[in-house]
Formats: C-alpha cells, sequence, structure tokens
C-alpha cells in the first residue's frame, strides 16, 4: 500500500493539474503513508503562497479529521471571506457548530449550505438535530426525510428518523429506525441505549432489560450509562429489590439529590407514597428535592 502511496505522489508531481486540484490527492497520500503532519504543512506552504477556497476547505476539513477543531473553524472561516457560498465550508461550520450544540448556529451554516448546493445529504442531517434540538419535530422529518432520500445508508439520519418518530409519539415507527440502525451497528451503545429507552417508553420491560444486559456484557459498555435504564426496566416489572440494587450501584456516579429523588420515584413505584415522601422531607434544603418533595405533595393531595 506504501508504494501505491508514493506512486500517487509522483504522478501528482508530474500532473498539469492547478496545485489546488492536486492538493487533496497528494494530502490524502501523505495520510496513506501516515504522514499527517506533512500534510498539513503541504497545505500550510500551498496557501501562504496563493490562498484559495478550496485549498482552504480541504485544508479545514483535514484539520477536522485531525480533531483540531478550532483551527479547522477558522480555516473554513476564512474560505468563506472569499467564496461566502461556498458549500462544503458551511456544511464544515455546522457541523463544528452541532458537536457544541450550538445549535441555531448550526441551523444558519446547513441552511447556507442546503442553498448553495442542495444535494448535499449531511446538511440536511445538520439541519434536521437542528430542528429537533429547536423542539421543532415536523420540520426535523422533513430535512431528515430529505437527508435519507439523498443517502438511504445514512445511519446518523437513520437515528435522527428515530429520535423524530419517538418525539411525535410514532413509537412503532422509531422502533423500525432504531432497530435498523442497532442491527447495522450492533456494537454501538448509542444505538442500543436509545433502543431500550424506546422500549420502556412503549412498557415493554422485558424488551429493554433484554437490550440493557445484553449491552453490559460489552467490555468497552460504560456500566453507569445503562444502569439508570434498567433501573427503570426493572420498577417496571415490579422487581423493586433488583432497581434497588441497580440504584445502589448507580449511586456514586450521582448527586446525593438525584439518588433521593430516585429512591423516593422507586418507593412511589411499589405503592409506598408516605414513605416516598419522608425520603425526601429530611432534604428539602435542596432545591431538586424540595420541588420533588412538592410535586408529590400535591399529586397525593
Amino acid at each position: 500500500a506504501a508504494k501505491d502511496y508514493e506512486g500517487l505522489l509522483k504522478a501528482c508531481g508530474t500532473s498539469k493539474a492547478s496545485p489546488a486540484a492536486r492538493a487533496p490527492l497528494q494530502a490524502a497520500a501523505l495520510i496513506g503513508q501516515r504522514r499527517r503532519e506533512e500534510a498539513e504543512r503541504f497545505y500550510e506552504v500551498l496557501i501562504a503562497e496563493k490562498a484559495d477556497a478550496k485549498l482552504l476547505v480541504a485544508y479545514a476539513n483535514l484539520l477536522l479529521s485531525s480533531g483540531k477543531r478550532d483551527e479547522a473553524g477558522r480555516r473554513y472561516a476564512d474560505a468563506l471571506k472569499m467564496e461566502p457560498g461556498n458549500a462544503v465550508a458551511h456544511l464544515g461550520l455546522a457541523v463544528l457548530a452541532a458537536d457544541r450544540n450550538a445549535w441555531a448556529e448550526a441551523k444558519a451554516h446547513s441552511e447556507a449550505a442546503i442553498q448553495a448546493d442542495g444535494s448535499i445529504a449531511y446538511a440536511h442531517v445538520i439541519l434536521g438535530e437542528s430542528e429537533l434540538a429547536a423542539n421543532h419535530p415536523k420540520e426535523a422529518l422533513t430535512a431528515c426525510e430529505r437527508s435519507l432520500a439523498l443517502d438511504s445508508r445514512s445511519l446518523r439520519a437513520r437515528f435522527l428518523q428515530g429520535l423524530i418518530f419517538q418525539e411525535l409519539g410514532r413509537y412503532d415507527d422509531a422502533e423500525v429506525s432504531l432497530k435498523r440502525c442497532s442491527a447495522e451497528r450492533p456494537d454501538s451503545a448509542t444505538f442500543r441505549w436509545h433502543l431500550a429507552k424506546l422500549y420502556l417508553t412503549k412498557a415493554a420491560p422485558a424488551r429493554a432489560l433484554a437490550l440493557i444486559d445484553e449491552a453490559l456484557k460489552g467490555k468497552s459498555t460504560d456500566e453507569s450509562t445503562f444502569l439508570g435504564l434498567r433501573m427503570v426496566a426493572l420498577a417496571q416489572s415490579g422487581k423493586f429489590d433488583e432497581a434497588k440494587a441497580a440504584l445502589k450501584k448507580l449511586s456514586p456516579s450521582m448527586t446525593p439529590s438525584k439518588v433521593l429523588i430516585c429512591e423516593s420515584w422507586l418507593l412511589e413505584r411499589e405503592g409506598k407514597p408516605a414513605e416516598a415522601l419522608n425520603v425526601l422531607r429530611g432534604k428539602l434544603e435542596d432545591p431538586d428535592a424540595a420541588y420533588r418533595w412538592a410535586q408529590l405533595t400535591v399529586e397525593q393531595g
């Protein structure tokens, strides 16, 4: 493989194509040889000689793939100064904004990317995620379906579809989407977690427990991620002693007030309303515990 990359470098060196056209191939060859830093320097030299929007975007993409997010963002912004309608630069900034949960910014850049080039499936995904974050599930579904029409294999779009269906109360449709994601990526804790959570929403704790217990067998699974769901699933199944054991195992990673609220919730589910109140009554100086105590007091009359 190294010889192939070397041949690609030589071919690029003798090509009559412009530096901007050759740059992505030359950088790819360097990356293939595990010479990522050289690839970055290569772009820096070219940009210093003659800045070009396409070069800046290609360099930003490389920086983003290397985890250098701040520098990538600056290069995408530089590209837009030279070419305001550059779809890929807007998409890059949309991705960076989404990763920061800056959803208004993500929406603005994804819309700009779509306006410049509506065929970029990923831009529609980011727009859909932005709409869902803004509590606009119908608009989110429209964007998601456009993305899937362009790229039906996108797991990010399929996963988003499942979340949107769940938000809209279309639980059977959500199950189809999330099961498809989980089948294609059985190692994904995220897909398993959301599918298990959906089963709890559908009051199917046995199916949730099967997924959760299977996930907990995985060596790379963060146990605390699933223990909260497991506690809820066990409580739904009427297995309160096991649910309390799950909470005890989870409690070191929780705040004291959260532990109390969960203890109270389990007692309430178990049909012990007075005990559920008493657990919280001694901790009313904690705002979260006090709020939950007030809720229970009103609910119990």
